[in-house]
């Protein structure tokens, strides 16, 4: 890609002994491209990726920089107020980003990236309906806004996955907060299953068939290349139907001794039908009806007026995201991350 991010850890000692560490502070680092900004209105510019709001009183995401209390759509809505201020009411999701590493008064820690889910019409996925758009100033085209840390855009695609909840297990018990396979996982898979992919907690497991009735679960520390999305997740999105979706398997003992023969008997398998049953049918709408192309506003918020280099880096997140390139980890495009099923567009409408 043409920008990229670096810095470097804090370690703090605390009073009581005990070491923290920190990402502090991160830089950006971006070929010039020279893109054109204009103003659209007072304290508000924007390129034709990105809308850039000067925040100076430190009222966009809960405090002035480099320190924000930032709630995460609860009482941190104004920035996407003040985007539909200049911009129609076009985009499915919106994604804000500070334009500096920011952090929470209480440990110094980041409090992002958080996606918040604002409108749901999709049936039988283990979320329910509803509609908060008026709280963000949409009219009813937002599906979700995303609170995103500075960088690189990285775990972009993870935080779109939780649009769709990633609660079709609630039932059967292996997604949620109150999943059996372990509750700090929250919406995430447990880590401990065939649900390697965007959406599983770390570290992951990548479970093999020995063919004699047992498994081989080699333990992924972090983040393997083109982490895509499982086609379970696929299948939450609508972008692939239910028979190619394949069993869901969870291993019950987490502390297995013999992590290369594991019996069948450790893992708990859910088929897809099992799922569908549980969630009161197939998704609505199905496959292939479901929706296939998104649109993302970028906004970004700064405490002073923003360099070239800033237009520049924003404009290189927005191009590559919704770009067909193949990825790494974390930093993977939509279009790779959904297998080419769908594509999600980041540009703004030009401002008159």
């Amino acid at each position: 890609p043409n920008h990229s991010q670096t810095g470097i850890d804090v370690f703090l000692k605390l009073k009581n002994g005990s070491v923290t560490s920190h990402w502090l502070p991160s830089l950006g680092v971006v070929k010039k491209l020279n893109i054109q900004a204009v103003k659209a209105k007072r304290n508000f510019w924007a390129t034709r990726y990105t809308a850039f709001i000067i925040d100076k009183k430190g009222v966009m995401l809960g405090g002035k920089f480099p320190v924000c209390d930032v709630k995460c759509g609860k009482g941190n809505e104004k920035a996407f107020q003040k985007f539909y201020e200049v911009f129609p009411d076009k985009f499915h999701y919106l994604t804000v980003f500070p334009t500096c590493t920011i952090y929470r008064p209480a440990d110094l820690a980041e409090n992002v990236p958080y996606c918040v889910p604002v409108k749901n019409t999709i049936a039988n996925i283990g979320v329910a309906n509803f509609n908060n758009c008026a709280d963000f100033g949409s009219k009813g085209k937002l599906q979700a806004v995303i609170y995103h840390s500075f960088g690189t855009g990285a775990i972009l695609d993870h935080e779109v996955g939780h649009n769709f909840g990633i609660r079709i297990g609630d039932a059967l018990g292996f997604s949620g907060a109150t999943s059996k396979y372990g509750n700090a996982y929250g919406w995430h898979y447990s880590p401990y299953s065939n649900q390697v992919g965007q959406m599983a907690a770390h570290p992951q497991l990548q479970i093999e068939d020995n063919g004699d009735g047992t498994y081989k679960a080699t333990v992924i520390p972090d983040q393997p290349s083109n982490r895509k999305f499982t086609k379970l997740t696929l299948y939450l999105m609508g972008l692939v139907p239910p028979d190619e979706v394949p069993p869901a398997m969870f291993l019950t003992d987490p502390d297995y001794p013999n992590y290369n023969r594991i019996p069948a008997s450790k893992f708990d398998t859910y088929t897809i039908d099992d799922i569908i049953a549980s969630n009161n049918g197939e998704r609505q709408p199905a496959y292939p009806k479901a929706q296939k192309r998104f649109k993302m506003g970028l906004i970004v918020v700064t405490d002073r007026k923003p360099t070239q280099a800033e237009y520049d880096f924003y404009a290189a997140i927005a191009k590559y995201f919704s770009s067909k390139d193949e990825g790494t980890a974390y930093l993977t495009p939509f279009y790779t991350t959904v297998e080419g099923r769908a594509k999600m567009v980041i540009k703004l409408p030009k401002v008159k």
